[in-house]
């Protein structure tokens, strides 16, 4: 009644270009030149799917040669629908692979669909249907959030369209509010142990020196949580109890400042765009003396950069009405961690979601860019996102497989292929910034790995059948969240689609572990998928090994090949118990490969 219908045609060889004719009754036709009939595979996840291949390594090499006719995609246009799932696309059409008119192509779906028609010889579709900075909530039906008994989502969507901006803002309050809570009684002890990190007296031994003003994820491992920074300041004997103004820039995110152990400010989430706005403090007379006084401040770094963020400037202390009497504070200060947001203990951020057009509102994109096409038959699909889900590895380990079994039952085919590139080396995203060489190689093993634990995460979907990963995590870039190797990225995902959906016989795999026992006061780790031998991709002896004894305190490991094992172990730890690989948010070196170059998988043997 609606005027739709669908046509499904019996199967047919590979090959073309054929000529499709749609005639209806009375002589009426319409004709389609240029039909090709092969596999087509659907590209959805968020940016480093999106990555254009005009913007990828090698991508303008591509574009400059004779092109790859037998190539066709179709890029979905962007569209949210928060409250009801659409059944057409707003626009779109098929294109060849020829020339400029695939700048803006998937880079890791051309690179795929290259080599899947090198090695098959059949022609190759793409449907193209992503969006950038996008959690997997946005991708997700309303049945899959109720399988997941994902009730605040639930919530959220079932009232959309239906409150109000002003109510939408409320209930996002709510949900900040209770996520700082969870924060208080998760962290209570930590913050019971720096209880007395404001006092003017202080034992500081333990501190570390930092820059100020400065985002300290620049000078140190990155990580979300808190930090205390302190500094002494001598003041004059003609400021004595004279009450002062303390100006700190912008600090990122919330803060609460102390001038010899008493709280003389703070700016919490309920202060507007808190994490750029500047902070001025008053400090009553009574608390100045001359000589030796203490500032000290406690900043929560919610997500992101952390630290005082604003120009040096900025950063002072003067008599109050009396600004051109003042004291530069900008430089070497104390700094100390009271704790680190670590994926296991705290979820992510709640995300904003008063627009309902944007596309960060769960099941938006799926209602609106993965609904239309589920007629459309597919070999499978490929998946790159996770960047925006990291800090909740739990429910992550949940949905992922969620999301793969829900769309192959929407689209009625169990035997459609998933495969999927596991998250990249990553530390901040910087994007021009110059790293010192010896940034990595110095410090002590990364604790906040929150990107670890979402590629570990992004392993449970390795529980269905038809389902296969690429490993990228040497192909990372340290500052940029898109690194522009989507070659190798492209070309891991065909080996896999090759071996898993093709049923062909290619090595597809780099080492993963298969045993690991202790040997005479180091643990020996056994590779599958080592092929002849393991290698180093450098000539160096790997990198990247952790080892802990009994009291779970990783050090970085000594480690040498032997066949198809590395022999870990650390000097000062007698007897290891505990073994990770490359278990970091950006490890310092990756070299560990089989022969058929191939990286080896990240894991850790306290899971294990």
């Amino acid at each position: 009644a609606d005027g739709n219908f669908r046509l499904e045609l019996p199967a047919r060889p590979a090959g073309g270009p054929y000529r499709l004719t749609v005639r209806e009754e009375g002589g009426k036709e319409r004709i389609f030149h240029d039909v090709l009939i092969g596999d087509v595979w659907i590209c959805s996840g968020q940016s480093n799917m999106e990555w254009p291949l005009v913007r990828s390594d090698g991508g303008e090499e591509a574009m400059a040669g004779p092109g790859t006719p037998e190539l066709r995609f179709f890029q979905v246009p962007y569209r949210t629908s928060p409250d009801r799932e659409m059944t057409t696309l707003p626009g779109g059409k098929w294109q060849k692979c020829v020339g400029r008119n695939s700048e803006n192509l998937s880079g890791v779906g051309y690179f795929f669909a290259v080599r899947l028609q090198h090695d098959l010889d059949i022609p190759i579709g793409l449907i193209q249907s992503n969006w950038g900075g996008t959690a997997i909530e946005s991708w997700l039906d309303r049945a899959s959030l109720e399988a997941l008994d994902c009730q605040p989502l639930l919530e959220l969507v079932d009232t959309a369209g239906k409150l109000t901006e002003a109510e939408y803002q409320q209930f996002y309050d709510q949900s900040m509010q209770k996520w700082l809570r969870r924060i208080e009684r998760e962290f209570a002890a930590e913050r019971a142990a720096a209880a007395g990190w404001m006092a003017a007296e202080l034992e500081t031994g333990n501190w570390r020196d930092l820059t100020v003003p400065g985002i300290w994820e620049r000078q140190m491992p990155a990580f979300d949580g808190v930090m205390w920074l302190r500094r002494e300041v001598e003041l004059p004997a003609g400021w004595t109890g004279r009450d002062l103004e303390l100006s700190l820039g912008a600090v990122d995110d919330c803060d609460e400042t102390y001038f010899n152990g008493v709280k003389v400010g703070a700016t919490g989430v309920e202060t507007p765009q808190y994490w750029a706005a500047k902070r001025f403090y008053r400090i009553p007379g009574e608390l100045v003396r001359a000589g030796n006084n203490v500032i000290a401040i406690r900043i929560a770094d919610l997500a992101y950069d952390g630290g005082l963020t604003g120009r040096p400037e900025e950063v002072f202390l003067h008599l109050s009405g009396d600004p051109a009497d003042r004291i530069e504070l900008a430089g070497t200060w104390l700094a100390r961690r009271e704790c680190v947001f670590t994926a296991d203990r705290i979820p992510a951020r709640p995300v904003n979601p008063v627009d309902l057009r944007n596309q960060y509102f769960p099941t938006t994109l799926y209602n609106g860019m993965i609904r239309p096409l589920i007629n459309y038959p597919a070999a499978g699909f490929l998946w790159y996102q996770g960047e925006s889900n990291v800090g909740n590895p739990t429910l992550y380990s949940r949905s992922f497989p969620q999301l793969i079994e829900r769309w192959r039952q929407l689209w009625g085919d169990g035997g459609m292929g998933f495969f999927f590139v596991q998250l990249s080396a990553f530390e901040k995203h910087e994007p021009g910034l110059v790293l010192p060489d010896d940034y990595f190689l110095s410090r002590e093993p990364d604790t906040a790995c929150d990107w670890a634990y979402l590629r570990e995460a992004q392993d449970a979907a390795l529980q269905l059948p038809l389902t296969g990963r690429a490993i990228s995590i040497d192909l990372g870039n340290a500052t940029d969240i898109h690194p522009t190797n989507k070659r190798d990225v492209g070309i891991r995902l065909a080996l896999e689609a090759e071996r898993v959906y093709y049923r062909l016989p290619v090595e597809s795999r780099g080492p993963a572990v298969r045993e690991i026992r202790p040997h005479h006061g180091e643990l020996e780790v056994v590779f599958d998928h080592a092929g002849d031998g393991l290698v180093t991709g450098d000539g160096k002896m790997p990198a990247n090994f952790l080892v802990a004894g009994a009291d779970g305190k990783f050090r970085r490991a000594e480690a040498k090949i032997s066949g198809h094992s590395v022999f870990v172990g650390h000097p000062d730890i007698k007897e290891p118990k505990f073994v990770r690989y490359a278990w970091e948010n950006y490890p310092l070196r990756i070299n560990l490969y089989n022969r058929a170059g191939l990286p080896a998988e990240p894991f850790r043997s306290d899971k294990l």
